[in-house]
């Protein structure tokens, strides 16, 4: 600071007033202005310094460092309250703070750049004195703001340490500290509600979506369990037993059926047959005859016997020829007719239900099939009931604001504490200024 570089000591220990005047010998060392620059602003901020680590003016910290050394800066400062001896010693250039009580030091609780928060807010409370109304009480000087130019608040941060009340202003930001942790606490309650009811919503849709499935799934069963009893209905009026005698006389009589059939078409083959062969034989037979009184067709005139022989030889075996074919086509004309005499006529074509044997035979194992489908269609088991019933029971979650509104009634109750001990209208605050008006007399007074 501006002492230079010899330490000095000043002190304040005495019953009466402390007039410093100082002398500065390069202007007169006289009443003439030679007052001035001598270090009494300086005493003041050395104690500002001291117990608060800041000047009374918004001087940066470093240039309280007198220029002549540029380090070095300590102030120490020895003080009393009840009884008990309290030493400061706080310094620049290197930061230092150390803080003792009947010599004893106390250790420095977060520490920062020589400075500690915690020492500090220890020493205000042991002086009852912030730097506010240390520079508006004690070292009231043209450099500090004017009380009644200050901010509201600013105004009332010194009444209530005037008065001794500050424990108000304390508890409101205790109080405002747990207003916050209550809304946070709120807006965390309500972020885990709308995560369970998104959820819930999520899952309830599934529900339906499932539900829907089930539905389907249970139509459907139904339809399949009428289809298969009205297939096993209209099976069991068929008798099998009738159904199967049908068929073996449809054997037959198709059997039958295929041999008529046959037989009438060689019957329709031969029949024409041994006509022509019966016209073959008549035609030679008058060839023959008319060989008495054959004559040459070129001359006109009857043939010779050689001729004739030749002829009649010919026509001969012509004849036989034409009388074998005529006889055995007789023969088979003869055996077909006794084998349609034999099989006679025959009944109505029988009418049966299937097409096939061997889908009679498959009636009966039908009818068993379609007995056991149905036994396994009835016994099916709803797939989606297990999971419907479980999402509702376990996936789903019940959501309680019981919290939330015990939170909201307790930070309204905050709230309305919050407002009692900081409205400057507050029923509180004007009974406790009421009450300390007196006090605050006595203090000004004095």
């Amino acid at each position: 600071m501006s002492v230079g570089n010899q330490t000095q000591a000043i002190d304040f220990n005495k019953d009466q007033l402390t007039l410093v005047l100082g002398e500065n010998l390069d202007q007169g060392g006289d009443d003439t202005g030679s007052r001035n620059g001598t270090g009494k602003t300086t005493i003041i901020n050395a104690l500002s310094y001291a117990l608060y680590g800041q000047a009374l003016t918004n001087i940066k910290r470093n240039n309280l460092i007198n220029k002549t050394n540029g380090k070095g800066m300590l102030v120490t400062l020895h003080f009393t309250i009840e009884g008990i001896t309290y030493r400061i010693e706080r310094g620049r250039g290197p930061n230092l703070l150390k803080f003792f009580i009947n010599n004893q030091e106390q250790e420095l609780i977060d520490e920062s750049q020589g400075d500690s928060r915690k020492t500090q807010e220890d020493i205000n409370k042991i002086i009852s004195m912030c730097h506010d109304m240390f520079k508006h009480i004690l070292a009231l000087n043209t450099y500090t703001e004017p009380f009644l130019s200050m901010r509201t608040n600013d105004q009332k941060d010194i009444i209530e340490q005037l008065l001794g009340i500050t424990i108000l202003s304390e508890k409101a930001e205790k109080l405002k500290d747990q207003l916050r942790i209550t809304k946070e606490t709120i807006t965390e309650e309500k972020i885990k509600i709308n995560a369970i009811e998104t959820a819930n919503s999520k899952i309830e849709a599934t529900i339906k979506n499932l539900q829907t499935t089930q539905k389907a799934w249970l139509s459907k069963k139904s339809e399949d369990i009428k289809k298969l009893q009205s297939g096993i209905n209209e099976l069991e009026q068929l008798d099998v037993d009738a159904e199967l005698n049908f068929h073996e006389k449809l054997g037959k009589w198709s059997e039958h059926n295929n041999k008529i059939t046959a037989l009438k078409k060689e019957l329709s083959t031969l029949e024409p047959a041994l006509q022509r062969a019966n016209k073959s034989v008549d035609k030679v037979s008058k060839d023959i005859a008319g060989l008495d009184n054959a004559i040459c067709y070129a001359c006109g005139q009857e043939l010779h016997d050689d001729k004739k022989e030749e002829i009649l030889s010919k026509k001969t075996k012509e004849l036989d020829d034409a009388k074998l074919y005529a006889q055995e086509i007789n023969v088979k004309l003869s055996t077909v007719v006794l084998d349609l005499e034999e099989i006679g006529d025959i009944n109505k074509k029988p009418n049966t239900f299937y097409e096939s044997i061997k889908e009679a035979y498959d009636h009966r194992s039908n009818v068993d099939n379609l007995k056991q489908s149905l036994l396994n269609k009835e016994e099916e088991q709803d797939p989606y009931e297990k999971q419907i019933e479980e999402l509702k029971t376990e996936a789903i979650q019940e959501i309680d604001w019981a919290i939330i509104n015990e939170l909201d009634l307790f930070k309204e109750h905050q709230e309305f504490l919050f407002k009692l001990l900081t409205n400057k209208d507050s029923f509180i605050r004007k009974k406790i200024i009421e009450q300390n008006l007196s006090y605050l007399n006595n203090r000004l007074a004095g």
